[in-house]
């Protein structure tokens, strides 16, 4: 009988758990569409790519494994996103989708798009970008993208100028 009790348990244990990735995953994409239907004025250019992301705050260090997300750019904007079909993506790091504006002038229907402090692109199809956020404390954010297709290599060109 404990046995049962247990199996069930873990079976109610697991369901939760999959239907908050689930939840949350779904909540992500429809922001996702959402983001890209207030910006769809710009121009965007489609690239894959792989993310991680680390931050430093007052009194702790975070580093977030690498996923796989989508990186829209624009001239004068950025915006990467969990990828379409990827459940555990978006639910490993809970600051996508993010949008980045070349200066803080930039005119966009999004409240929360950040001016990045750094941006560089290495000839390894790779690109880093730092930028801060104040919340309860001021915490800096150093993102890695790597381009996961070398034929998209021309289309970060767009950013090669922003700092």
């Amino acid at each position: 009988m404990d046995i049962i009790n247990l199996l069930i348990l873990l079976i109610v244990f697991v369901s939760i758990f999959v239907l908050v990735i689930v939840l949350f995953s779904s909540t992500q994409l429809r922001q996702k569409k959402y983001l890209l239907s207030k910006l769809d004025g710009f121009n965007f250019d489609k690239v894959k790519i792989r993310f991680s992301q680390s931050s430093v705050g007052v009194g702790s260090v975070i580093v977030v494994i690498p996923v796989k997300a989508e990186m829209y750019i624009a001239d004068e904007l950025i915006l990467i996103t969990p990828k379409e079909r990827g459940y555990f993506n978006g639910f490993s790091n809970l600051n996508l989708p993010v949008v980045f504006v070349k200066n803080k002038n930039q005119k966009t229907n999004v409240n929360n798009a950040f001016v990045p402090d750094k941006v560089k692109i290495s000839k390894w199809n790779s690109i880093e970008i730092e930028y801060h956020k104040v919340s309860l404390g001021n915490v800096r954010y150093t993102i890695q993208i790597d381009l996961l297709d070398k034929n998209d290599i021309e289309k970060i060109n767009r950013i090669k100028n922003w700092c």
